[in-house]
C-alpha cells in the first residue's frame, strides 16, 4: 500500500492499526517522524530495505509512507520492484 499526500500529525491515509501488522517503509525515518508522527519510529528506510534480503518482505504487508515528491516516489518504487525481481531491468 502506498500512502502519499496526507502527512501531518493529525491526518493520514491509512489506519494506524495497520502499522504494527506491517512493514512501514519510508524515504527517510527522521523526516517521516518529524512530518508525519512518532508512529514512524519503527519504520524501515528505503536504503535499509534495498540492502536487505528481499524474501523477508514478500510475504508481509508493506506500507510505503511517503513525504517526498511524486517523481522521487516513482523512482523509488521502480528500484524496489527491481530489487524484488518483480520488474525487468
Amino acid at each position: 500500500m502506498n500512502a502519499t499526500g496526507k502527512h501531518t500529525l493529525m491526518s493520514r491515509e491509512f489506519p494506524l492499526e495497520l502499522v504494527p501488522r506491517s512493514i512501514l517503509l519510508v524515504e527517510d525515518r527522521e523526516v517521516a517522524i518529524r512530518e508525519a508522527g512518532s508512529y514512524h519510529h519503527h519504520s524501515i528506510s528505503i536504503s535499509e530495505m534495498l540492502q536487505a534480503e528481499h524474501s523477508e518482505y514478500q510475504s508481509q504487508t508493506t506500507l510505503f509512507s511517503s513525504v517526498g515528491t511524486a517523481f522521487q516516489d516513482a523512482c523509488i518504487c521502480i528500484a524496489i520492484l527491481k530489487k524484488l525481481q518483480l520488474m525487468g531491468v
